[in-house]
């Protein structure tokens, strides 16, 4: 049986943190019981938590040859075995993806350290890589803000506040250019006037007293004059 890496999408994360070294690569085997390396071999400490690298069924938790096996089912027929572990989950149990299934036991053969986890991936009779399974994580990278129009941000020196463009106005004292706050120009009406008071000068005007009193004299020569004539 000839193996492959794999044409899946990646959805496992590393079965031991932070992400260990790896001693030994994926080999794989020409036939089925022909030689090579059916798994990767990851560098750990006696003792360090193995967690499950993705959600899945707990199908088989026990001794292999002497040595503490664990093997989980998930989707698309994908099964992950881990050895040489103390298990700490049973069969039939449902684990989530970083849930810790068991610890590492010293002992793995061709081990350069103190201790190795074996790590298997098959689809059925088939092996695969697991390294080719791994989600990569993402990593966001913030743009530099540019703040010349034509300039770059690393032509600006380590600790120098950025100097922005803006309209002409009143200088921050650390040279950030701020603009005058002014009003609107509001539209000037011409201030209300009364209409113009007549002035009247003294005798422009006869005053009510002097007028009754010409009409008294009138009448009373008017009267003199028809007694002479009568």
């Amino acid at each position: 049986m000839e193996a492959r890496t794999t044409d899946l999408e990646p959805r496992f994360s590393w079965p031991l943190s932070p992400a260990p070294v790896v001693s030994r690569p994926f080999d794989a085997p020409t036939t089925s019981y022909g030689p090579g390396h059916r798994g990767v071999d990851l560098v750990a400490t006696p003792g360090q938590q193995v967690l499950a690298a993705g959600p899945g069924v707990v199908v088989f938790a026990g001794q292999v040859a002497g040595q503490g096996v664990v093997s989980i089912d998930h989707d698309g027929g994908l099964r992950t075995t881990y050895e040489p572990v103390t298990p700490l989950v049973a069969a039939g149990a449902q684990v989530l993806a970083g849930q810790p299934i068991g610890t590492v036991n010293p002992g793995h053969p061709d081990c350069p350290a103190p201790a190795c986890l074996h790590w298997g991936v098959r689809r059925g009779e088939e092996y695969l890589s697991p390294l080719g399974l791994i989600r990569a994580l993402s990593v966001i990278r913030l743009k530099p803000w540019i703040t010349e129009a034509s300039g770059l941000a690393g032509s600006r020196k380590p600790g120098a506040l950025p100097t922005l463009r803006g309209p002409p106005g009143r200088q921050h004292p650390r040279g950030i250019s701020t603009p005058t706050a002014s009003a609107p120009p509001r539209h000037q009406h011409p201030p209300a006037s009364a209409p113009p008071r007549r002035q009247h000068l003294r005798g422009d005007e006869p005053r009510p007293g002097l007028q009754t009193l010409a009409c008294s004299v009138n009448r009373a020569r008017s009267r003199r004059t028809a007694r002479v004539w009568s």
